[in-house]
C-alpha cells in the first residue's frame, strides 16, 4: 500500500515538474517566480511599510521625478475607501532607512496585494512589473538598496475601467465580480456599473531579511492509503538562494495536540536563484480535516528549516532560513456520474451558499471573515461558493480552522477577449490561484468561469455581436492548466446556467422550486430582499420612504434593487409604506429559501449532491440577494436557510392534488438513529386536524419517507414536528405553514 502512495506521489511531482519551466518563468520582467506563495512576514526579520504613502494621479510613463504629491493615502487600503474615487494609474511614492546589513543577508520586497497592474522602482531602478489583483509578489532588491541611506519606492498602480470596446462582453482585466457583476456598484448592466473602481495597494507592504536563502513556499499534497491510517504528504518547496550552495532541509508537522512527525534532514545542492526542492513526510494515523458538521477540522502545522550543509542536532547552529506553513489531511473526491461528493471516503451532502464578503479586499480581516464563517456555521451551512473572486488569505485560514469546505471561482465573470494576449494572462493567473492557494484543506473544488458566453444564450439577446462559442477555447486551456497542476481536486470548467435556478426571479414561479431537476450540483438559487429599515436609511442616506418617481427609482437601482424583478416575476407587492414594502420583501425571500433548500434536500443524490444559495452577504451598501445585509444583520430568510439546512431535518410534501402531506425525514449525519420517535401536529386556524407519533428508524446518510395525512379541506395549515433519539434529545425540530389551495398544483 505505502509503495503505492509513493507511485502515486511520483505522479503527481512528475505532473508539477513539466509545468516548472512555465510555472517559474518571469512574467514581463517580474522578479518573482508565478503562484509563489510568500512567507508570513510574521515568521521572519521584515520592515514594514504600512502607513502613509505620497499618491499622484499618473497619465504618463516618466518615472525619473516625482513632483509634490497633492495628497497622501494609507497603505494598505483600496485607494476608494480612502476617498479616491478614480480609475486609472497612479503613482505611489514611500521612503525608508535601512542599516547596514551582513553581506551574505538576502533582502526582498514583497507585496502581498495589488490591483490591478503595478510597475515597481526602487532608487530609480525599474524591479519590474506584475499583473493581477490577488496574487502575493516580490523581487529580490540587494543591488538596489541603500544601506545607512534614504531609500525611495516608487510603484505605479493601473487599475482602469474596461475600455468602451470591450465593456461588457469582451473585458480583459481578470476582476471577476470586482470589475463587473450584479452586485456592485452601479450594477451589472448600467452605465455607472464600473464605479468605485477596487484599486490601489491592498496588502502589505515589507522588506523581508533571511540569511543568504529564502524560503519563498513550501505546498504539501497530503496522500492516503485505502484504510485512512497513513499518509504521505509530499512537498514541493521553492528556495532562492544567492549563490551556489549547500545546506541541509529539515521538515517537522506537528498536529494540534503537539504530536511531531519528522523528517530526516537532507542534504541539498542549491544553485542561485530559484531551487525547487521536492520531499516526502510520513504520517502514521494522521489525524484528519473534516467539515464542521462531521468531524474536527484538524490542522497541521509544519516548520521547514534550512542549515548550512553539515548540520545536526548536537551543533545548535542557527537555521539560515525558517518558515511555517498550516495543512489538512484529507481526501476530497467527486463523482460527476453520481453527482456525490466524499470526504475521506464517505458521502457528503453539501448545504452551501455563495460569498462575496467585500467589494474592497483590504477593509476585510481575520476577525471580519469569522465573523461570517461563524453566522455560516450558525446557519447549518457546510460549504461555500466563493463566487466569482480570490479572497484574502485570511478567509481562507478561517475556513480551515473552522471545517466550511470551499467551492473556489476564478474571477472570470460573463464575456471576455479570446485573443492570445489575454488567455496568457488568464492561464498566468489560472497558475497563481492554484499555487498561492494550494494548502489550504478547505478548497474542495475549482471553477474557472461563471456564465461564459458559450453557455448563456441570453447573451444573443443583449450583444448583436454575441458569438455562440466565445470563450470556449480559453475555458478548455484554463481546465487543462488547473487539472494538471492539481490532481486532488475536481475542476469544474465553468459554472453553467442551467446549474443556476432563479425560478421566480428571472423567470417562471417561485414555487417551480418544487419541481424536480436534473442536475447533480445547483450553484446558485434565491431572490431579493430589502434589508430592515435602519440599514435601508444607512444604504440611501435618508429616511426611506416609497419612490416616486424615476429619480428615486434610480437611486434604488444603483443600490442594486431590480424593478422588473421585484414586480413582474416575484410579484412582490409594494405596499402602502415603505414598512409594509421591507415586510413583503422579506418574506418573499423566506419563502423562496425554504421552499428550494428543503425541495433540494429532498432530492438527495435523486440527482444532487450539493447546492448552493445565493448570496450569503451583501458586499457593500447595498439591497440584493444577501440573506445577511452588509451591516451584517440577518433577514428572515437567514432563519429559514438555517432550518432547512439543519443535518437532520423534518420535511414535508403536499400533493394538492390527492390532498396528501408527506413527511420525511433526511438525515445528512453519518450517524443513525435506529430508535428515534416523530411527533408532529397539523393545525388550521388553532384547530388541531391531525397528530401523530411514531417510532422511525433513521439510517446515517439516508431520506426516510415517515407519514402521511390527508387534508379535507382547503386552507393554510401549520405543521409543527419534532424528531427525538432514543434518550429523549432533540434531533430536529420543525416549524413550518402548508398552503392547500385548489388552485394551487405544488406546495409551499
Amino acid at each position: 500500500m505505502i509503495r503505492h502512495l509513493l507511485s502515486c506521489c511520483l505522479a503527481l511531482l512528475f505532473f508539477t515538474a513539466c509545468s516548472l519551466q512555465r510555472d517559474f518563468a518571469p512574467q514581463n520582467s517580474l522578479a518573482h517566480p508565478h503562484g509563489i506563495n510568500l512567507p508570513d512576514p510574521s515568521s521572519i526579520p521584515y520592515l514594514d511599510l504600512h502607513g502613509e504613502w505620497s499618491v499622484r494621479r499618473d497619465d504618463g510613463r516618466a518615472q525619473d521625478s516625482l513632483p509634490p504629491a497633492p495628497r497622501v493615502i494609507g497603505v494598505p487600503a483600496n485607494w476608494y475607501t480612502e476617498g479616491l474615487d478614480y480609475a486609472g494609474a497612479v503613482l505611489y511614492e514611500r521612503r525608508f532607512f535601512l542599516p547596514k546589513l551582513s553581506a551574505d543577508t538576502l533582502l526582498r520586497l514583497v507585496f502581498e496585494g495589488v490591483d490591478y497592474e503595478a510597475e515597481v522602482w526602487l532608487n530609480g531602478k525599474l524591479l519590474g512589473k506584475h499583473t493581477g489583483y490577488f496574487q502575493p509578489f516580490s523581487f529580490v532588491v540587494n543591488e538596489f538598496v541603500q544601506f545607512g541611506a534614504e531609500n525611495v519606492l516608487r510603484v505605479r498602480v493601473n487599475s482602469p475601467n474596461e475600455h468602451p470596446d470591450n465593456w461588457s462582453l469582451r473585458k480583459r482585466l481578470v476582476k471577476g465580480i470586482f470589475g463587473h457583476h450584479d452586485t456592485r456598484p452601479g450594477g451589472a448592466w448600467s452605465v455607472r456599473g464600473q464605479d468605485a473602481n477596487t484599486g490601489g495597494i491592498w496588502g502589505n507592504v515589507y522588506v523581508s531579511a533571511s540569511q543568504s536563502i529564502a524560503l519563498e513556499s513550501v505546498e504539501c499534497t497530503p496522500l492516503l492509503d485505502s484504510t485512512y491510517t497513513q499518509s504521505i504528504v509530499c512537498l514541493r518547496t521553492a528556495i532562492r538562494s544567492q549563490s551556489r550552495k549547500r545546506v541541509m532541509m529539515h521538515f517537522a508537522a506537528k498536529d494540534a495536540s503537539g504530536a511531531i512527525t519528522e523528517h530526516t534532514p537532507k542534504e541539498c545542492l542549491l544553485q542561485a536563484g530559484l531551487n525547487v526542492v521536492y520531499d516526502t513526510l510520513r504520517v502514521h494515523k494522521p489525524r484528519l480535516w473534516y467539515t464542521h458538521d462531521v468531524g474536527q477540522p484538524h490542522l497541521y502545522t509544519l516548520s521547514t528549516q534550512v542549515y548550512d550543509s553539515g548540520h545536526t542536532q548536537t551543533t545548535k547552529q542557527a537555521p539560515l532560513s525558517t518558515r511555517t506553513d498550516k495543512f489538512g489531511i484529507r481526501e476530497i473526491r467527486y463523482d460527476q456520474n453520481t453527482g456525490e461528493w466524499r470526504l475521506n471516503d464517505k458521502r457528503l451532502f453539501l448545504r452551501g451558499t455563495n460569498y462575496i464578503g467585500t467589494q474592497f479586499l483590504s477593509t476585510m480581516n481575520r476577525t471580519a471573515y469569522n465573523r461570517d464563517a461563524v453566522l455560516m456555521l450558525q446557519a447549518n451551512i457546510n460549504a461555500v461558493r466563493v463566487h466569482a473572486h480570490i479572497a484574502r488569505k485570511e478567509w481562507y485560514d478561517a475556513c480551515d480552522s473552522l471545517g466550511l469546505l470551499l467551492w473556489q471561482d476564478f474571477p472570470l465573470q460573463w464575456g471576455y477577449a479570446d485573443d492570445a494576449e489575454f488567455v496568457q494572462t488568464a492561464s498566468n493567473q489560472v497558475r497563481d490561484m492554484i499555487h498561492s492557494a494550494y494548502n489550504h484543506p478547505s478548497i474542495a473544488a475549482w471553477c474557472l468561469h461563471n456564465e461564459p458566453p458559450f453557455d448563456a444564450d441570453w447573451m444573443q439577446y443583449k450583444y448583436p455581436n454575441y458569438s455562440p462559442q466565445q470563450n470556449a477555447a480559453l475555458n478548455t486551456i484554463l481546465t487543462r492548466i488547473a487539472s494538471s497542476l492539481d490532481a486532488t481536486r475536481y475542476v469544474h470548467p465553468f459554472s453553467a446556467t442551467r446549474e443556476h435556478h432563479w425560478e421566480g426571479w428571472y423567470f417562471g414561479s417561485w414555487t417551480d422550486y418544487s419541481k424536480p431537476v436534473t442536475e447533480h450540483l445547483v450553484t446558485e438559487f434565491g431572490a431579493q430582499a430589502l434589508p430592515s429599515l435602519a440599514t435601508l436609511e444607512t444604504i440611501l442616506g435618508e429616511k426611506p420612504t416609497l419612490p416616486s418617481n424615476d429619480a428615486a427609482w434610480k437611486k434604488w437601482d444603483y443600490h442594486n434593487f431590480q424593478r422588473h424583478e421585484t414586480f413582474d416575476f416575484a410579484k412582490v407587492a409594494m405596499g402602502a409604506s415603505v414598512e409594509e414594502f421591507v415586510r413583503n420583501s422579506q418574506e418573499h425571500q423566506r419563502r423562496v429559501t425554504e421552499l428550494a433548500a428543503e425541495s433540494y434536500r429532498l432530492q438527495r443524490y435523486a440527482p444532487v449532491g450539493a447546492i448552493f444559495q445565493f448570496m450569503f452577504v451583501e458586499a457593500w451598501a447595498s439591497m440584493n440577494w444577501g440573506i445577511v445585509d452588509y451591516m451584517r444583520n440577518p433577514k428572515p430568510a437567514y432563519d429559514a436557510l438555517r432550518e432547512a439546512y439543519r443535518p437532520t431535518l423534518i420535511a414535508s410534501t403536499l400533493d394538492s392534488a390527492s390532498g396528501n402531506v408527506n413527511v420525511f425525514v433526511v438525515n445528512d449525519r453519518w450517524q443513525a438513529f435506529p430508535k428515534a420517535h416523530l411527533h408532529y401536529t397539523l393545525e388550521m386556524n388553532g384547530r388541531l386536524v391531525a397528530q401523530t407519533h411514531l417510532p422511525l428508524l433513521v439510517p446515517a446518510d439516508a431520506k426516510v419517507a415517515a407519514s402521511f395525512t390527508h387534508l379535507q379541506e382547503y386552507g393554510r395549515y401549520r405543521l409543527e414536528a419534532t424528531l427525538l433519539n432514543d434518550n429523549g434529545d432533540t434531533l430536529s425540530r420543525r416549524s413550518k405553514s402548508i398552503d392547500y389551495q385548489p388552485s394551487r398544483t405544488k406546495p409551499q
